[in-house]
């Protein structure tokens, strides 16, 4: 009986831990590892935004098409069929008649209407073209800063898990000490509290994490419940050699959306000249051929055909082709406006990126510093408290610092990375060359100075001895 009871509690504990096993194995998340250029092709790939801004660049060439094919010939088709009656038709033995005219026509003088039409239109060609550039490269930008987001945020997930572990290291010492009456309670309490606070950080980093990786899969058009595991890591080169006014210049030159509003302006002044085409007469080529018949194709009632030349001339519409011309004049000045707008914008954005990369380089150095700094006083206010030397609250304020100080570095790292494909965004210029170290087309001198980075390593993932 006791045999039997033993052998079914043991198939039970069998059972029962094979089902944690296969719930434990079925439960496990395979992040997927992604590179950035991984990352920036799919989601150009993938892209809504992108996607229609492609259709409006299909839909530019096809107004292209339209134009140009208004300047070539025309031919036209037109027929009637008639049941007829009455004497006159009665007289001629007709009951039915059947209509067909043939005409071709090509214009030969618009007063450059046609001519500024297609101009404008290949002008739209090419601003849908710059668009859809502008475009990809926010969409390259948006890639990269949330790519880095997951980066940063785990790292700020794993600085949290140090600070728990060392929080509760330390309560463990803290106890044991109260236990033995060496400390009095409040420094127990005080380290719980402590503790208690930094495992609400780590829920919030965990979740910050996972909003971070929802966003950055959105982007590039991934499943949002996908893992990623960035392959990828901080920029460390921070040798940057152009000035401000440089790297202003360069974006005012190259930026497509730059670009675009200069050449909304030029389809502008074409619109203008394409208004007033209509006080000039239109000349066009034409030639007819028609047939009448008591059958479908019969020419036993009529045939005729002419060929020549049509002009027409609108000598007065009531002021209708004065207010298009000027409808097209005051386009030409908001074009104006809206280019004077958005260069002020490219530089606006420059300087906000320069600024920012810059003080971000700037900090890179300062927090490295503050993280060794504060690492050793860490280590050193361990020793003394399990030593008997050090308070409770030197212990929790060395943990809190170097906590602080591996968080700033953290940060430094993200914005600096971040500022820097901003500034390439600003400039006009592909922001995932940023990651690659490419020196950048038609500016070649971009990043030809190199600082000496080898002492920035990127953030420790809590390597550091904390004893």
């Amino acid at each position: 009986m006791i045999k039997n009871k033993n052998k079914w509690t043991k198939k039970l504990t069998a059972l029962v831990l094979s089902g944690i096993l296969t719930v434990s194995l079925s439960s496990t998340v395979f992040a997927r590892a992604m590179s950035l250029q991984e990352s920036i092709t799919e989601a150009l790939n993938n892209n809504h935004s992108i996607k229609q801004e492609e259709a409006d660049l299909d839909k530019a060439k096809a107004v292209l098409g339209e134009a140009q094919g208004k300047r070539g010939v025309t031919l036209t088709w037109a027929g009637s069929a008639y049941k007829v009656a009455g004497h006159y038709y009665n007289d001629l033995n007709i009951d039915h008649s059947y209509s067909n005219s043939l005409e071709a026509s090509i214009p030969i003088y618009t007063g450059g209407q046609l001519e500024n039409n297609v101009k404008s239109a290949r002008l739209g060609v090419d601003i849908s073209a710059l668009t859809l550039k502008n475009e990809q490269q926010s969409i390259e930008l948006q890639t990269l800063q949330a790519y880095y987001s997951i980066l940063n945020y785990q790292n700020i997930k794993k600085v949290d898990e140090d600070t728990v572990t060392q929080y509760n290291e330390h309560v463990q010492i803290a106890n044991a000490k109260y236990s033995a009456g060496v400390v009095p309670k409040v420094d127990l309490l005080e380290a719980e509290v402590n503790l208690a606070n930094a495992q609400q950080d780590l829920v919030t980093a965990d979740n910050n994490l996972q909003i971070a990786v929802t966003s950055f899969n959105k982007i590039i058009g991934q499943n949002l419940m996908t893992a990623v595991e960035p392959s990828d890591n901080y920029l460390m080169d921070t040798g940057f050699s152009k000035t401000m006014q440089e790297c202003t210049d360069i974006a005012i030159e190259n930026r497509p959306d730059g670009i675009a509003s200069q050449k909304t302006v030029e389809q502008a002044e074409t619109a203008i000249a394409a208004a007033r085409a209509a006080y000039i007469p239109q000349v066009s080529a034409v030639a007819e051929k028609s047939i009448d018949g008591n059958n479908m194709l019969n020419n036993d009632q009529s045939d005729k055909s002419w060929y020549g030349v049509q002009a027409s001339w609108n000598i007065f519409d009531s002021n209708v082709t004065h207010s298009q011309v000027k409808q097209a004049e005051a386009a030409l000045v908001r074009a104006q406006q809206e280019q004077a707008d958005t260069n002020d914008q490219i530089r606006l954005d420059v300087r906000q990126a320069y600024l920012s990369m810059d003080a971000a380089r700037q900090n890179i150095i300062t927090t490295k510093t503050a993280v060794d700094q504060a690492a050793e006083n860490n280590r050193i206010a361990d020793v003394r408290y399990q030593a008997g030397v050090g308070t409770n609250s030197d212990r929790l304020d060395a943990i809190t610092y170097y906590t602080n100080a591996r968080m700033n570095y953290n940060q430094a790292l993200y914005n600096y990375t971040t500022s820097k494909a901003a500034l390439y965004k600003a400039m006009g210029i592909s922001a995932q060359l940023v990651a690659k170290d490419i020196t950048v087309p038609g500016t070649d001198d971009i990043d030809a100075e190199k600082n000496d980075s080898s002492g920035l390593n990127v953030l420790d993932r809590g390597t550091e001895s904390n004893n």
